[in-house]
């Protein structure tokens, strides 16, 4: 092998073994960055363990919710109370979940993507709630209708998780909460 080297670089076998040396040490010091650098990926990446993973999402146990489609991450659970849509943009943007904080409200097709026509989750009714939302069962609601970024010039959207509700969006006078929650959502760099 020395004289292979000592050919390619055309130097005496002192330098051959020096350049060898310096190759196998540049080698190892990279692969130790690199193992470093997927630690610490690793590490600020820890959601806890694994409750329950399907095709398209993985719940962990801090609580909350991976989309593998998207690269979007969900609160598991909404905010537990009706909030108006000012109140509900003012939650998610103080919202602190996993150490994050760039929590958002979601879009109307975002909370579309977790729609389950063919089953509904197991949600106790509760607080004039009907309970048992056809939503993708890694999450938990406690009232039909998470709120949406989108508002019509006057009113705001939110998303109804019923079965038989055509439209897809539900618009409301501002100061409207009855059935309206937060589903808080942020996007994965």
């Amino acid at each position: 092998m020395e004289c292979k080297i000592k050919q390619i670089i055309g130097v005496d076998s002192f330098f051959a073994r020096s350049f060898v040396w310096k190759c196998i040490m540049a080698t190892i010091m990279v692969g130790i960055i690199v193992s470093l650098s997927s630690c610490l990926l690793l590490r600020a990446q820890n959601y806890g363990d694994v409750v329950a993973e399907d095709e398209s999402f993985i719940q962990y146990s801090i609580g909350i919710v991976i989309d593998k489609r998207t690269n979007l991450m969900w609160a598991q659970a909404d905010n537990g109370d009706k909030l108006s849509i000012e109140e509900a943009k003012v939650y998610a943007m103080n919202f602190n979940l996993g150490g994050y904080t760039d929590w958002r409200l979601p879009d109307i097709k975002e909370l579309e993507s977790l729609m389950v026509y063919y089953q509904r989750n197991k949600t106790e009714p509760s607080d004039g709630c009907s309970g048992n939302y056809v939503i993708h069962p890694f999450f938990a609601l406690t009232c039909c209708c998470p709120w949406a970024l989108q508002d019509d010039g006057k009113r705001p959207a939110s998303y109804p998780f019923i079965k038989g509700i055509a439209t897809g969006s539900s618009w409301h006078h501002k100061s409207h909460t009855m059935g309206n929650r937060v589903l808080p959502i942020r996007n994965i760099k």
